[in-house]
């Protein structure tokens, strides 16, 4: 058994492809100055600006007034319609058709009262508060981290590079 494991494993090694060295895989030349010689993907931390949003919450009190109790200043009367019961019989006794359809129908109303109160407010009144919850969303530009990677010469990865053409019209 042991002996088919070990052919096995060694089958495997000699028909699984060999993968060269990452230097050998890198893409078709520098990202920063476009030579094709020795590039080698490596890691570049890179800053950026993140967006935030946040919330804050608080109280707003709004102050309104309470009078004391209000009290009767007057008692006014008036009389409403006193001809609107001589005006609707003249129609009826001339044989007027009426709303409904019915003729000589007389409807009687005699002339009614309309009562109402003045009122006189309180003398006094209190001051109360009113709390009421607030939101307001504010958002912030912050300064943020990633890793990006990239593809670099020997040159560009030691710092002697020569900037390409569209790094220097990006640079300020």
């Amino acid at each position: 058994m042991e002996r088919i494991l070990h052919r096995l494993i060694l089958t495997m090694m000699f028909l699984t492809p060999w993968t060269p060295n990452p230097t050998v895989l890198a893409g078709e030349g520098c990202d920063r100055c476009g030579c094709q010689s020795n590039c080698r993907w490596v890691c570049k931390l890179v800053r950026e600006e993140k967006k935030i949003t946040y919330t804050y919450w608080g109280i707003a009190e709004d102050k309104f007034c309470v009078g004391s109790p209000s009290m009767v200043q007057s008692r006014e009367r008036d009389t409403v319609c006193e001809v609107c019961a001589t005006e609707s019989e003249n129609e009826n006794k001339d044989g007027k058709v009426t709303k409904d359809g019915n003729k000589n129908q007389s409807v009687s109303t005699g002339p009614s009262i309309w009562a109402w109160k003045t009122w006189c407010p309180g003398d006094s009144a209190q001051v109360f508060t009113k709390k009421k919850l607030m939101k307001k969303t504010e958002t912030k530009t912050i300064p943020s981290f990633k890793w990006v990677v990239e593809d670099l010469c020997e040159e560009c990865r030691k710092g002697n590079q020569k900037q390409s053409s569209n790094e220097t019209q990006k640079a300020p």
